[in-house]
């Protein structure tokens, strides 16, 4: 979350370049977190990188066809830059893959109002409000969990250490498993699923999960970490190893990726290179205060 808030706090503050520095590491490390593209959209589009703008709003609907608003987002750029064709083209494009989608129907209504195109308006406007006054389903629900960076979040707080927190990842996990179930290629909701399942002590069903992840995106930066988190934690350190330090040579020389490197190093038995690992970190951010405890530990 670092360079997701980072990001967004340089483009309050109108610094655009610094923004976009931030937010593409975030991107990077989760493409299917909408407001990351959106932030990276806006500071693109803010610096006068147009074509930058578009192709990120491009790559989020290639990779995520189901989430409707990426089809938004990718919308409301062309308005803003004055293609109003191209807008509606986006969007007629969104509700050829999604056409029961009551958002698409309702911002494609918008548009064409605006465009005096009464006529059409209406006739999605009445299709939005058919898709909205259908009552949201599980599956719906569990998309929306998924899809929602604040939830999740919420959902990562909760304690294990409480029975009632536990009953409740123990009932999402169940749910969201029973919703993925055909559609093995969501790699955001499958994510999810294999953090829950993590959490729940499933470490059988989160591998499977994450797998199912990368199948759908290689490099989703996020899934490889916890795909190591998860082989580390059956002690399969080779292997998570492998995968941390692939990241590494991709340019995701983070401090707190170098911090898990150490940790499964020292988890095998090789203390110096773990320490080493634990330099990198504080060579990249001094002030990690992780990676220094672990060091005063280590050296006790």
């Amino acid at each position: 979350m670092g360079e997701l808030s980072d990001g967004l706090k340089y483009l309050l503050r109108g610094n655009w370049q610094e923004g976009a520095r931030s937010l593409c590491i975030a991107v990077q490390r989760e493409p299917g977190r909408l407001a990351a593209v959106r932030g990276l959209m806006t500071a693109y589009l803010r610096s006068g990188r147009v074509d930058d703008a578009r192709a990120v709003t491009q790559h989020f609907t290639l990779n995520f066809p189901a989430r409707a608003q990426g089809w938004i987002l990718s919308a409301q750029l062309e308005w803003k830059v004055g293609r109003r064709p191209a807008a509606i083209e986006v969007l007629s494009k969104g509700l050829d893959r999604l056409p029961g989608s009551a958002v698409l129907h309702r911002q494609m209504a918008m548009y064409q109002r605006a465009m005096g195109e009464h006529e059409r308006a209406e006739a999605h406007a009445e299709r939005a409000r058919r898709g909205a006054s259908i009552r949201m389903d599980a599956d719906d629900w569990l998309g929306r969990v998924a899809q929602d960076g604040r939830l999740l979040a919420a959902l990562e707080r909760l304690s294990s250490d409480s029975e009632g927190d536990r009953r409740m990842i123990g009932a999402l996990a169940t749910r969201l498993a029973q919703a993925v179930e055909d559609q093995p290629c969501h790699a955001d909701r499958q994510l999810a699923l294999a953090r829950l399942q993590l959490r729940t002590g499933d470490q059988a069903g989160a591998l499977r999960s994450v797998r199912r992840a990368l199948r759908s995106n290689p490099s989703y930066v996020e899934a490889l970490r916890l795909h190591a988190t998860i082989l580390g934690k059956m002690g399969e350190y080779v292997g998570a190893i492998e995968i941390l330090r692939g990241l590494v040579a991709r340019g995701c020389a983070w401090a707190d990726l170098h911090v898990e490197l150490a940790e499964l190093e020292q988890a095998r038995g090789r203390d110096e290179e773990a320490r080493g690992q634990l330099y990198r970190a504080m060579r990249i951010n001094p002030v990690f205060e992780r990676a220094g405890t672990l060091l005063r530990k280590w050296a006790a």
